[in-house]
């Protein structure tokens, strides 16, 4: 069982940049769209249907 799931309802690719500005934090959540299809057809010919279906809609089960 994971500690922490973080699930978007979007198949896209995220990531998070921190910066510290002087006494302060700047974050900027960063969302990054591509084409899933490629990976879902690669989890699916290996049996991952799960997985398929939490890239196809960003929700994991």
């Amino acid at each position: 069982e994971m500690p922490f799931v973080h699930q978007t309802g979007s198949p896209d690719a995220r990531y998070a940049v921190l910066e510290q500005v002087e006494a302060d934090w700047r974050i900027d959540l960063i969302s990054v769209p591509y084409d899933a299809r490629a990976m879902v057809r690669l989890a699916e010919t290996r049996g991952a249907d799960s997985w398929a279906l939490s890239i196809t809609t960003g929700w994991f089960a």
